[in-house]
């Protein structure tokens, strides 16, 4: 079903509708996890041309974020390298961001660490200080990157509070994206014991912390509800 409505929708080329268009990027976006050959095909000429001059070749806006995270995920370090390095050079706001999370399409988790300490470094960090929130909110949301950065955030806890300096509300912030994709009772009180222990740095920043603990806390009782339903979702070995 989902194929029928991608190669309906990679066929409209020019949109006028917004709701059209946000629905064909879903479609085409959905369509990236089936490593479609034409799909491939096509975002990867698109890529290399770009590659060839950033600066003036021309990216369709509705496919920027999927032209870079398809080729980021099927690529190199060195693929992986000239993004991140792009992010420093370009002007656009747009662009940057895209990057920025384009960059959490790789599977390596090599990748996803060096990504971690480049943002967090205390000196020559090429990403800016208002964009962190932003690397740390997309590392959390993969699937591979999600334990390297809980991990990350409870071994660098003091180095990140010192780079944001005192009564910062980055860290609850960091803490907030951590809670959101806990669903285990096992991992919820790892998570609220260490917030305890470090309870030193969230004080100027409770609401957000406790509005984080209440949503993992749903989470976890709605994982435990229907855990059955959830089981017999999965094909058994």
């Amino acid at each position: 079903m989902m194929m029928n409505e991608y190669q309906r929708m990679s066929s409209v080329k020019k949109v006028d509708n917004y709701g059209v268009r946000f629905h064909r990027y879903r479609m085409i976006l959905g369509a990236t996890n089936f490593n479609i050959p034409e799909l491939e095909t096509e975002v990867k000429k698109d890529y290399i041309e770009w590659k060839k001059s950033p600066d003036t070749y021309v990216l369709d806006p509705d496919y920027i974020f999927i032209t870079f995270c398809v080729n980021i995920r099927s690529g190199t370090k060195q693929e992986w390298d000239f993004l991140f390095d792009r992010y420093s050079t370009t002007t656009s706001i747009p662009e940057k961001d895209n990057i920025l999370f384009a960059l959490t399409c790789t599977k390596d988790p090599a990748l996803f660490s060096h990504y971690l300490n480049a943002t967090f470094s205390d000196k020559d960090s090429k990403i800016r200080k208002q964009d962190i929130q932003k690397v740390f909110s997309n590392v959390v949301g993969n699937t591979v990157g999600y334990k390297l950065a809980k991990d990350y955030l409870f071994t660098n806890i003091e180095k990140i509070n010192n780079l944001f300096g005192e009564e910062n509300k980055n860290l609850a912030s960091f803490m907030s994206d951590i809670c959101r994709y806990v669903v285990t009772e096992e991992e919820m009180k790892e998570v609220q014991e260490f917030i305890a222990k470090n309870d030193k740095y969230f004080k100027s920043s409770k609401i957000i912390i406790d509005q984080g603990v209440a949503r993992m806390k749903d989470a976890v009782q709605w994982h435990k509800d229907h855990d059955k339903e959830i089981s017999e979702c999965y094909p058994k070995e």
